[in-house]
């Protein structure tokens, strides 16, 4: 027998993709799209934020960090 949703309610809008129909939208020129995780510049090559450069050196800078993935 098959299914039929017709009587199913429609659930809300995805909070995520709603955020990328309002970026689209927005006509601010120093908007920042956070809505993925990949992040672009004006030209749309990835945007990577100074906070994320700083710790990945940390990282790769701490000899003593144990860098094993946990099992």
């Amino acid at each position: 027998m098959p299914l039929n949703f017709s009587d199913t309610p429609q659930g809300p809008p995805d909070p995520i993709l709603t955020m990328g129909y309002r970026y689209r939208e927005d006509t601010n020129p120093k908007k920042v799209d956070l809505g993925i995780g990949a992040y672009r510049d004006e030209s749309g090559k990835p945007y990577v934020f100074p906070v994320i450069k700083k710790a990945e050196k940390m990282i790769v800078e701490d000899l003593d960090l144990n860098k094993e993935y946990p099992r």
